[in-house]
């Protein structure tokens, strides 16, 4: 009678192979996961540009788009990072700031992933300022707002572009990440 299996050197020649194809691939791996979020996130900030901008035209009222106070009630007052989330909001009084009170929240956009940030197109300085849009649609200034993964590898950076008339974009490479 004649068995079948593996005998330990060719078990051993496997898990060295398969060790070493890890170890290649793994960091690479990593890479594209987070290009691959940073182009989510930039699309998701793209969503909330474009959804605030929709509502400035359809109601006839500014909108704003403001980062969230992390650990409070998210419609409470604006914060200071955009990576702990963002809202929408109608700015029933026109004055350019979130007043719980007068003004109407819209919607709400979770956090982004750990580690990423939303920063100007050098990369140099975080992005915390409110964004607003008029009833005529436009944003009445041009700015580039870029998503920056955690890891210093260089990868493909998403930008969004805001042109003064408020229309968004995304762009590629458009900006680099100096973290």
């Amino acid at each position: 009678m004649q068995r079948r299996g593996f005998t330990l050197i060719e078990l051993l020649v496997v898990g060295a192979l398969l060790a070493l194809s890890l170890t290649i691939v793994l960091p690479g791996l990593r890479g594209f996961l987070q290009a691959v979020q940073a182009r989510a996130e930039a699309d998701r900030l793209l969503s909330s540009l474009q959804l605030a901008r929709a509502q400035a035209i359809a109601n006839n009222l500014r909108t704003g788009v403001c980062p969230v106070t992390a650990g409070t009630d998210p419609f409470s007052a604006c914060g200071q990072r955009y990576e702990d989330g963002w809202f929408v909001y109608l700015d029933r009084d026109g004055d350019g700031h979130f007043d719980p009170d007068s003004d109407t929240p819209l919607r709400r956009f979770a956090a982004m992933p750990t580690g990423f940030g939303l920063y100007n197109r050098a990369g140099s300085r975080r992005i915390d300022e409110r964004l607003s849009f008029w009833p005529d649609g436009s944003s009445r200034r041009s700015m580039t707002l870029q998503v920056c993964p955690p890891s210093s590898t260089r990868l493909q950076s998403w930008s969004l572009v805001l042109n003064h008339v408020g229309r968004p974009r995304l762009a590629r490479d458009w900006g680099s990440c100096l973290l």
